[in-house]
């Protein structure tokens, strides 16, 4: 495998008073920047796999030269390399005979680019089949990675190897309960006045809680409250028990 990096993009912004009318335009120089298995990958292969994510996840910025130049030069290493990785892992699922039917291909590709595909893809400036071969490599290099990664792991762990990780788990981080709780308090003048309140509190809670807030408004009310007794609610307290 030959690998050579060289990238150019050239952004021509309107810089003269007299030019406010004129459109800020991206210039690529387009070049191949790497060689894998015989697949050469371009500037212009780098800029449609990161039009497609911006189109997705940035669709407001889509019509931006300046956003787009500015995510094009931040990412498009890492992009060439994602393709780099991906071209390696597809000869991967060449000699696993992996298999994609089409349906599935077609399917993505109408939940990828919406109902009217080719209108999409015109605007992304992409071909149905270079739309075809990019959900191709990403469904097989998903495929690939399950095959390589997490089959081995599922062969090697199973239900048993979990519990017993889960248990051992528990043993050395042993659940902790949580309280919450509120302080609703009585003063009064006299131990038999607040004694008094209390068990008025009491029973309007025994049947049916109420929230503090409501408990000690209904104990105010009315016409024979005693003026000398204060009730108070506390904030709400979050205590970790062991």
């Amino acid at each position: 495998m030959k690998i050579k990096f060289s990238f150019l993009f050239l952004l021509v912004l309107p810089f003269l008073a007299f030019a406010d009318d004129a459109q800020p335009e991206i210039i690529i120089n387009n070049r191949i920047l790497a060689t894998v298995n015989g697949k050469n990958i371009s500037v212009f292969d780098v800029m449609k796999k990161m039009d497609v994510f911006l189109t997705r996840s940035y669709p407001e910025e889509v019509k931006s030269y300046e956003k787009c130049y500015q995510f094009y030069s931040q990412n498009w290493r890492q992009v060439l390399n994602q393709l780099i990785d991906n071209e390696l892992i597809l000869a991967d699922a060449e000699k696993l005979q992996i298999k994609i039917p089409d349906a599935k291909i077609r399917e993505t590709i109408h939940e990828r680019f919406g109902p009217n595909v080719m209108a999409s893809l015109d605007e992304l400036g992409i071909t149905l089949d270079e739309a075809w071969q990019m959900i191709y490599t990403e469904i097989a290099v998903q495929q690939v990675s399950w095959f390589r990664v997490y089959k081995k792991a599922q062969d090697k762990i199973g239900p048993q190897d979990i519990k017993v990780k889960y248990k051992d788990y528990l043993t050395h981080n042993p659940p902790k309960e949580e309280w919450k709780y509120q302080v609703l308090s009585i003063r009064a003048k006299t131990e038999q006045l607040g004694s008094i309140y209390a068990q008025k509190a009491y029973a309007l809670i025994r049947n049916e809680p109420l929230p503090f807030e409501m408990l000690a408004k209904k104990l105010t009310e009315g016409d024979d409250v005693d003026p000398d007794i204060t009730i108070n609610v506390s904030d709400e307290y979050d205590v970790e028990g062991k």
